[in-house]
């Protein structure tokens, strides 16, 4: 079988909240109403690091902290997003790597005869894995930053992004989105 791959190098992730100076920390609705914008450089603002990744661990991804997309997901995109599968999501040497590859990977949802995008086919010619911080980890202020080495290619689009918590039950674009 002849397997080709792309990879998605992610050196870092973390979630800063900001605290600005004009804010009472205890009134989180204040900072909601307010007009002023708050930025790493704005006078009296403090962040506090509130979630992180570094990585620092070999293996896979922490369960503590990524849960995983299944399947064929969206837009009828070809790759099929795996589970806790080290061949397309893992963590080596203080690095998340995410590694789309070309192979033959059964589809446990086929179901012969299906329309649906999501169970018709029998094969899929591509993995990937999707990270996801649902149900772990969210953010109502503050920043994120990301470190990543992101691959370049015909037919290849990394993406990281956000979407509100409200995803399951408004669904997209309602929910809305944030494409870092």
């Amino acid at each position: 079988m002849n397997t080709t791959w792309q990879t998605l190098l992610l050196f870092s992730i973390s979630a800063l909240a900001a605290v600005p100076a004009y804010a009472a920390p205890e009134a989180s609705t204040a900072l909601a109403a307010s007009s002023a914008p708050v930025t790493a450089s704005a006078p009296g603002s403090k962040w506090e690091l509130v979630w992180s990744d570094e990585f620092d661990r070999d293996g896979l991804p922490d369960p503590a902290k990524w849960n995983y997309e299944d399947g064929f997901v969206r837009n009828h995109e070809k790759q099929y997003y795996t589970t806790e599968r080290k061949e397309n999501a893992r963590v080596e040497n203080g690095m998340l790597v995410i590694e789309g590859r070309k192979e033959q990977f059964k589809n446990p949802r086929h179901r012969a005869g299906s329309a649906n995008s999501r169970s018709a086919d029998e094969y899929a010619e591509y993995t990937a894995a999707s990270l996801i911080t649902s149900r772990k980890a969210s953010w109502l202020y503050g920043r994120i930053e990301v470190r990543a080495k992101l691959p370049q290619g015909q037919g290849v689009w990394p993406a990281i992004w956000m979407l509100g918590d409200n995803h399951n039950t408004s669904g997209w674009p309602r929910c809305g989105e944030i494409d870092i």
